[in-house]
């Protein structure tokens, strides 16, 4: 059956008593995917209290949050998704716990349908520059930096603990109602990039969203899966001030023809960015740089200039 956003979500009976068991009433889609979908859900969270400090005498009060899920159909997904990159997914979530990183609050299984229950925000930077008018040729730079600022910090932790996002794109950072706060979710091709012995281990698994993954990737040759995030985020703040993709399809089609130069890549970001400061330009060529050696990291990124004016 297929689902749209705003349909009630139809969960099968004996799922639906459990998830109410424990608190979890699932009510309206948010979006759909191939394995599975993101719902709404109202959580009841029942909390004990003691009148006079007397333990004989307890009481309970109830209070709800708006929060979601991402449900997972597990007969739809192959054995390569169900041993290798799902278990790298909760593991990833396991262990990676920031203010700005979508946080899981539980996760059940039911038969063959994982219920992963997070934090709910109010959508994601597209959503935001489809929310208004003003937006439709990008955000406003103190806007953009504010919430590329929360992403930075993220990715910075995130490296940090030797991960790396490997999918990092607009759909990917959620932001709440206010766009004063951004949040990194979607951990589903995450990786652990450090060996036994802490080395960094280059990674050759193709993945991620073509428009937002670097020349490296594309090639499908071994890749530093950090350095490639970084050109990714770098994507993403062009298309925030923006609001369109530094390089169409059929650029980075022709790629694998004639790699791409930092001179041809300037040339693009310029012709399309005419109103952008020349400190965001800047941080952005530093990210979106084909000279691995030359790309900016993490830690200089949330040092440069245009962050902290």
């Amino acid at each position: 059956m297929v689902v749209k956003p705003g349909d009630k979500y139809i969960c099968p009976t004996s799922h639906e008593e459990r998830l109410r068991e424990n608190g979890f009433t699932i009510t309206s889609v948010i979006n759909s995917g191939k394995f599975g979908v993101v719902c709404s859900v109202k959580q009841t969270i029942t909390t004990a209290n003691n009148t006079n400090n007397n333990t004989n005498n307890k009481t309970s009060s109830q209070t709800t949050a708006d929060i979601a899920v991402k449900i997972i159909d597990l007969s739809k997904t192959s054995e390569n998704y169900r041993k290798k990159m799902l278990p790298k997914e909760l593991k990833a979530l396991e262990v990676l716990r920031h203010e700005f990183i979508t946080q899981i609050i539980r996760i059940i299984l039911l038969t063959n349908t994982m219920y992963v229950f997070m934090e709910k925000a109010d959508g994601d930077v597209l959503d935001l520059l489809q929310s208004k008018p003003d937006y439709a040729k990008g955000l406003p730079e103190p806007m953009a930096k504010q919430l590329y600022k929360c992403m930075a910090k993220a990715l910075e932790y995130i490296h940090g603990k030797g991960w790396a996002h490997r999918d990092m794109k607009c759909e990917n950072i959620l932001v709440n109602k206010e766009a004063s706060v951004a949040k990194i979710t979607d951990f589903g091709v995450s990786t652990s990039c450090l060996s036994s012995s802490g080395e960094r281990l280059l990674k050759d698994t193709y993945c991620g969203s073509p428009q937002y993954m670097a020349p490296e990737m594309i090639k499908n040759q071994p890749y530093d899966a950090m350095k490639s995030d970084i050109w990714s985020t770098g994507v993403i703040l062009y298309v925030m001030i923006n609001n369109l993709m530094p390089f169409s399809p059929q650029e980075i089609n022709g790629w694998l023809r004639q790699p791409p130069t930092n001179a041809s890549i300037a040339a693009t970001m310029k012709s399309k960015s005419s109103t952008t400061s020349k400190d965001c330009l800047d941080l952005i060529g530093k990210q979106i740089d084909v000279n691995l050696a030359n790309r900016i990291s993490i830690q200089n990124i949330l040092q440069h200039k245009w962050l902290n004016n």
